[in-house]
């Protein structure tokens, strides 16, 4: 009887069980399957990965050296240390400060990302000096992308430097930020507008993650004493074939490059409802 009974409660609980609604999975991954999801506290999530097919192509391979403490993560292609990593804005890098000295003599190393997918586009350039022209220009010296002039304010030191609601206003610092969007190369040159230069005679050049220098760049004192790298922000473009869009799950931002529609991201992430990385898989 008491067997009966153990068998009947079985039964029931398998039959309850048939009509439970379904247990949510759990969140696609960052990483592809198998992969390391993090350099220390640094998240690496795919199209970038760490280790043989982690990553959706060379230019995304990262290269951990835990031998740092803490560890420090590295992008191969370009050779540049990695900040932080997010599908929605894109990969932070520590950017170079290319400067100048009373004497003429020129610290920091232009950056070119020719031959990957990576662009520039999402930063502010920002020019140091006093009476002072920068211009951002290709590797080779033959197109100027963008320039701007600083001039001297009361003094003749960068000292002087007048930030207006985050903005450098022109006067000992100034910035821009109109360039193509498929911009992959950042080298600067100094000329001298009209004028005395200053004392110090000092000129720095730097391309910087917009949210960044918003939300750090205060006051004079932080922008002189600037080291000798600055975060800078990297996007990267995928053509069409390069990634399955689904128009159910996921939200992508579409340029028009070379009239052909590519997709640029940053700008793909799970629809509303919908969780996990897009280039892998976004579930409900």
């Amino acid at each position: 009887m008491q067997v009966v009974k153990l068998v009947s409660h079985i039964s029931f609980l398998l039959l309850m069980l048939r009509f439970q609604p379904a247990l949510a999975q759990a969140p696609a991954g960052l990483a592809k399957p198998n992969c390391s999801d993090h350099c220390g506290n640094i998240s690496i999530p795919y199209p970038f990965g760490i280790g043989k097919y982690c990553y959706m192509a060379e230019s995304y391979d990262v290269e951990c050296d835990e031998t740092s403490k803490p560890p420090r993560a590295l992008l191969r292609s370009i050779k540049m240390e990695l900040v932080n990593i997010t599908l929605e804005r894109g990969a932070v890098v520590k950017g170079p400060v290319i400067s100048v000295d009373s004497s003429g003599r020129q610290e920091g190393v232009p950056v070119s990302l020719e031959g990957t997918p990576f662009t520039l586009f999402y930063n502010y350039f920002i020019a140091v000096g006093c009476n002072t022209r920068a211009s951002l220009w290709t590797k080779n010296g033959s197109t100027e992308h963008t320039g701007c002039d600083s001039i001297c304010s009361n003094g003749s030191s960068i000292s002087n430097i007048r930030l207006e609601n985050g903005a450098c206003s022109g006067k000992d610092c100034c910035q821009d930020m109109y360039w193509p969007p498929s911009l992959q190369v950042f080298n600067s040159t100094f000329e001298l507008i009209e004028g005395k230069q200053g004392s110090d005679g000092r000129k720095l050049a730097f391309l910087a993650d917009m949210n960044w220098f918003d939300s750090k760049m205060k006051s004079p004192q932080e922008i002189n004493k600037l080291p000798s790298t600055v975060p800078m922000l990297l996007t990267w473009i995928l053509n069409n074939n390069s990634l399955t869009y689904n128009e159910d799950t996921m939200d992508c931002n579409f340029w028009q490059i070379n009239s052909t529609f590519d997709v640029m991201t940053p700008g793909c992430s799970c629809s509303k409802g919908y969780e996990g990385n897009p280039y892998l898989q976004c579930r409900g």
